[in-house]
C-alpha cells in the first residue's frame, strides 16, 4: 500500500481502530484471576460464618455476624461479578479489534490486487512507476 499511495494506510487504519489486543487480552485474564480469587473468598468466608454460628456470642454477636455476612453477600460477590463483566468486554473488544484489524488487511490487500491487476490490464507499469512517483526519465547511453 505504501508502494502505492506513498503512505502507509494499514498502519494508519490500524491505529484508529487498534490498542494492544494482546496487552488488553491478559488484563482480561488478570480480571479473571482476581475475580475468581473474590469468588472463592466469598465461598470460604460464607463456609466459615457458618461453621461459627454457634459461637457466637455476646451483646454484639448478631450485629457482627448480620454485618460479616452482608460484606460477603453484598461486598465480595458482586465484587467478583463486576471483574468477570469487565474481563467479558474486555476480551470482546480485543477480539473485535483483532479481527477489525485482520479485515482491514485483506481489504486493503485486494484493493492492491485489483490496481495492480488494472495497471498490468492498461499497458503494464512501465518501469513499475507507482502514482505517488514521478516518471524515470530514459539514460541515454
Amino acid at each position: 500500500m505504501k508502494q502505492i499511495l506513498g503512505d502507509d494506510a494499514l498502519t494508519k487504519i490500524a491505529e484508529l481502530i487498534a490498542g494492544d489486543w494482546l496487552a488488553i487480552e491478559k488484563v482480561a485474564r488478570a480480571l479473571h484471576w482476581h475475580g475468581q480469587v473474590q469468588h472463592d473468598l466469598h465461598d470460604n468466608l460464607l463456609r466459615g460464618l457458618y461453621a461459627m454460628q454457634g459461637m457466637w456470642t455476646g451483646k454484639a454477636a448478631g450485629q457482627m455476624q448480620d454485618a460479616m455476612q452482608n460484606l460477603v453477600r453484598n461486598g465480595i460477590k458482586p465484587h467478583a461479578q463486576f471483574l468477570w463483566e469487565v474481563r467479558d468486554r474486555l476480551q470482546k473488544y480485543a477480539f473485535a479489534t483483532y479481527h477489525t484489524v485482520k479485515l482491514a488487511e485483506t481489504f486493503v490487500t485486494l484493493v492492491i490486487d485489483a490496481l495492480e491487476a488494472k495497471s498490468d490490464s492498461q499497458g503494464g507499469r512501465q518501469g513499475d512507476v507507482r502514482p505517488h512517483q514521478k516518471p524515470r526519465r530514459p539514460v541515454d547511453r
